[in-house]
């Protein structure tokens, strides 16, 4: 019978919520794992290129270092049959013929930075094709004897004074050039941070705790591709509960039934999200998506009233016995756990109502537990 009466709860108990998040803090990983693993057998031999020591890592097996896996750029492979080699320079992994492997999309934390042309050839962090790349275009750029014109401001005992000062291109002058790079950043430690979503960047403003304080952070997503952010906050939420249902039990030895009351209620909740996640879709052209839900468990305080008459004051020691209505207030006290997708919420509460001033003690379900469900869409930014 009691699991018939709450079906009206969940109908009826409709609220509008007006919510203020605070700032979301998100865990920044340096590399995340994609959904979807592909697993072949390879039919010849396959060449990847190492960046460096970081890249590769190896397991002992029969007494010996063995490399199992190996990262280079977007992809973590895996080998699960076969043995793999490091070329003479360091610079590439060669996994043989008829080898099994695994290989899983990753997308890494960059860091934008500027490294020294000179120290470009020698980075570990550079992966061969991309210092190829970078060489080709610098000395492009900047060929052997080219003639570079700029002005220079002289301070003069006469005044300040311009002249045009002239600099041949040579292998010296390229090496002191600071070539833009974007390099993947390992965190020692997880670490948080705030995010902001543009184009097909996800820029991260980390809290520096494991982070250097110069460069930029971000992930770079390819289209259609999704990355999920765990994050934690704190939420205050000004909310209803329309509709409560309250318990049956005992007063002073006399019966309570259970009852649904409606009343105009005003809360303020304050709780705190220990389980949010964020997934951030880049679509090309059409626009990115951002779709966020999230746990949050706190507690309420609310003003309301009650209206004191014969029907609820019947386990009173002086009960109302003619047609005398009284007015009290009531102050709600509970807490809860809430739901929310985007600006979508739900949440179960549940609390006491404590009535004030004279005949307090009159109203029958003073201080009696009650359970209340609030379902509402905000209308400010999530």
């Amino acid at each position: 019978m009691k699991s018939l009466l709450l079906i009206p709860l969940f109908l009826g108990s409709l609220s509008v919520c007006a919510q203020e998040s605070f700032r979301k803090s998100y865990e920044i990983p340096g590399a995340i794992q994609m959904e979807g693993l592909e697993s072949r057998t390879l039919d010849q031999d396959l060449t990847i290129a190492v960046a460096g020591p970081a890249n590769i890592h190896e397991e002992p097996v029969a007494g010996k270092m063995i490399i199992k896996r190996i990262t280079s750029g977007p992809q973590q492979i895996t080998i699960v049959e076969g043995i793999a080699v490091m070329n003479g320079s360091g610079t590439s992994v060669v996994i043989p013929a008829g080898s099994k492997i695994t290989t899983k999309e990753s997308i890494h934390l960059k860091k934008e930075a500027k490294v020294k042309y000179a120290e470009v050839a020698n980075h570990p962090n550079i992966l061969p094709a991309d210092k190829l790349k970078i060489k080709t275009k610098t000395e492009a750029t900047y060929p052997d004897g080219a003639v570079l014109e700029f002005k220079e401001e002289l301070d003069l005992p006469g005044g300040k004074a311009q002249r045009v000062k002239r600099i041949t291109v040579d292998q010296a002058f390229r090496d002191t050039l600071k070539i833009p790079v974007a390099l993947d950043f390992e965190s020692t430690k997880a670490d948080k941070g705030f995010v902001k979503f543009d184009e097909d960047k996800i820029w991260i403003n980390p809290n520096l705790i494991n982070f250097e304080s110069e460069g930029m952070y971000y992930y770079q997503l390819t289209n259609r591709q999704t990355l999920k952010l765990k994050f934690t906050e704190w939420t205050v939420s000004a909310l209803t509960l329309p509709i409560k249902y309250r318990f049956s039990g005992d007063k002073d030895g006399k019966s309570l039934s259970e009852e649904f009351t409606t009343s105009v209620n005003l809360n303020l909740f304050a709780g705190y999200a220990f389980s949010g996640l964020s997934k951030f879709h880049h679509r090309e052209k059409v626009g990115n998506v951002t779709n966020t839900r999230k746990w949050t468990v706190g507690g309420l305080i609310g003003a309301s009233t009650v209206t004191l008459n014969k029907g609820n004051t019947t386990a009173a020691q002086d009960p109302i016995k003619d047609d005398t209505e009284i007015t009290k207030g009531l102050l709600s006290l509970g807490g809860g756990v809430t739901y929310s997708f985007n600006k979508i919420n739900i949440g179960l509460f549940t609390g006491w109502d404590l009535s004030v001033g004279d005949r307090a003690q009159d109203w029958n379900y003073n201080k009696k537990q009650w359970l209340g469900i609030a379902v509402g869409y905000s209308l400010l930014s999530y």
